[in-house]
């Protein structure tokens, strides 16, 4: 994972679910947000993608939703890299 994703997402975990990235094994991290793991609701990703469009000032694209994509912090670190990676390419 990035650095600059992994700082970028463990401030909004933490402002937003008081959840310190930091503390979490490798594997939790590719579980699914709203499994019984993490326990966060439907409502919990929609803050969740709007707080990641405004922290790395990027756009998400609607197909890694409706894909099932944006569901574990691995996942969505991908994303936000790709999409980084793509802006700058």
């Amino acid at each position: 994972m990035n650095n600059k994703v992994y700082e970028g997402l463990q401030k909004i975990f933490c402002k937003r679910f008081n959840i310190e990235l930091e503390s979490l094994n490798t594997i939790k991290l590719d579980n699914n947000l709203l499994g019984k793991e993490w326990c966060l609701e439907p409502r919990d990703l929609l803050y969740l993608f709007f707080d990641i469009e405004n922290e790395f000032g990027i756009k998400i694209p609607e197909d890694v939703i409706e894909d099932g994509r944006f569901s574990s912090i691995s996942n969505i670190a991908d994303i936000i890299s790709d999409i980084i990676a793509n802006r700058v390419a």
